[in-house]
């Protein structure tokens, strides 16, 4: 993963009205993207996707802490499945503990103070999609864990995930 800018010490701009509750920016350069339709950065020229969250960065007017998590992958799950539910979230990494043997990465995801109720109810849908009993394929008769909606092995949905 490329490096990421220090949002840290950007200048806050004022609040106004008008204001987006969240702003995203180039990973590579730190442009402001705005609403741009292309998928390339017109600073340096970096593909970006906005139903990627691991192609932009956020830049978040109020952030409020929405989790911590020991494994990159579920901050990034997290993420997407919030980005899925047109809630916009930054990630931060930081390194727990003695520098060496001791210490390991945590991973924050943030949402607008806004979002956070919003985002609460994406998490709880989430782990109640974790916490299912594994379920049989209709159509292959594979064993699928049950935080998946999917077959693994033929792509059909569980129908009795519908209506999530």
């Amino acid at each position: 993963m490329p490096d990421m800018p220090d949002m840290t010490d950007m200048p806050d701009k004022p609040d106004k009205p008008d204001m987006p509750s969240a702003s995203l920016i180039c990973r590579v350069c730190g442009y402001r993207l705005g609403e741009r339709t292309e998928s390339r950065c017109p600073e340096c020229g970096s593909e970006f996707d906005r139903g990627d969250p691991t192609s932009f960065r956020v830049v978040l007017a109020h952030p409020a802490k929405l989790g911590e998590y020991d494994a990159e992958v579920t901050a990034l799950s997290i993420q997407q499945e919030l980005l899925d539910a047109g809630i916009l979230s930054s990630l931060e990494a930081s390194t727990r503990g003695v520098t060496g043997v001791l210490s390991r990465q945590i991973y924050r995801v943030f949402v607008d103070a806004a979002d956070l109720e919003a985002s609460a109810i994406v998490l709880s849908q989430v782990s109640e999609r974790a916490d299912r009993a594994n379920w049989r394929c209709q159509g292959c008769g594979e064993e699928v864990p049950g935080g998946f909606d999917l077959c693994w092995n033929c792509g059909r949905v569980d129908e009795s995930a519908t209506g999530r």
